[in-house]
């Protein structure tokens, strides 16, 4: 039985708070996080986690705006051949207005262009995204009420819809050719402006997203700053620590042996 003095309380409160000291730097070292827990830094956890909120919040704008120029980007594909089928119909148009033709052949243009009339209609309400028409302004995708969320603010959709750019008519005659032509140039109008519209809210999201990354890497710089561990640091106190227990337990051990010496020597005496 060892003597219990002051001095051997000492080195044992000593010898636990080293202890304690070493198990949290290896904590932090495990981790790669220089706070683990509240107690370890309570004001900064705050900062850090208010951090962590504003960059997972710009990760999902990033994800909100990547769909929503999926969603442009589908229905400009739309618009492109929507465009493709209104310049053919111009052609079939001034092709059936020329007087050398036959009723025949206008018959034959005119079973063309109704047939583009149709195709436009139908690509136009096929094109959706995650089941929502993009380009028949069938839902809010295409209707412009739908709105863009991101941290930055709301953005809206397009206002789509390239089933009203059907150029209806009746080329079977000059007159009715030539009055389609006149529908049909209205219709390519139509789909130029819409397109244009398109590409401006794309060039725009585009531009907000660059934005979003931006901050992002800002603030996952500051998050990094403020939570994660000084390897260099941690390793050089890891080293203090453990330097510290064994001087410690070495102290410890060295009252013992002199205690025990001294009731060795009170027993003999």
């Amino acid at each position: 039985m060892f003597i219990k003095t002051a001095g051997a309380m000492q080195n044992l409160q000593s010898l636990g708070q080293n202890n304690k000291a070493l198990s949290k730097i290896q904590e932090k070292l495990a981790t790669g996080k220089k706070i683990n827990r509240a107690s370890d830094d309570a004001a900064m956890l705050a900062v850090a986690k208010e951090l962590e909120k504003q960059v997972r919040g710009f990760s999902q704008s990033e994800v909100n705006i990547g769909d929503a120029m999926s969603v442009l980007n589908i229905a400009d594909g739309t618009g492109t051949e929507v465009n493709n089928m209104l310049q053919r119909q111009r052609e079939l148009s001034l092709q059936a207005s020329n007087g050398t033709l036959n009723q025949n052949d206008r018959n034959a243009l005119n079973s063309e262009y109704q047939q583009l009339n149709q195709e436009i209609e139908r690509i136009s309400k096929s094109a959706n995204f995650n089941g929502q028409g993009v380009a028949d302004g069938s839902s809010p995708l295409s209707d412009g009420s739908g709105q863009v969320a991101t941290s930055a603010g709301n953005s809206s959709f397009a206002n789509v819809d390239f089933t009203q750019y059907s150029a209806n008519g009746d080329i079977s005659s000059i007159a009715g050719a030539q009055s389609a032509l006149k529908t049909v140039d209205a219709s390519i109008d139509g789909v130029n402006a819409t397109r244009a519209d398109i590409g401006a809210r794309n060039n725009a999201l585009q531009f907000s997203q660059n934005n979003i990354s931006n901050q992002k890497i800002n603030t996952a710089a500051a998050q990094s700053l403020a939570e994660d561990l000084d390897y260099a640091s941690g390793i050089s106190e890891q080293a203090r620590a453990g330097l510290l227990n064994q001087s410690s337990t070495a102290a410890l051990g060295h009252f013992n042996s002199i205690a025990k010496a001294n009731m060795s020597a009170l027993l003999s005496g």
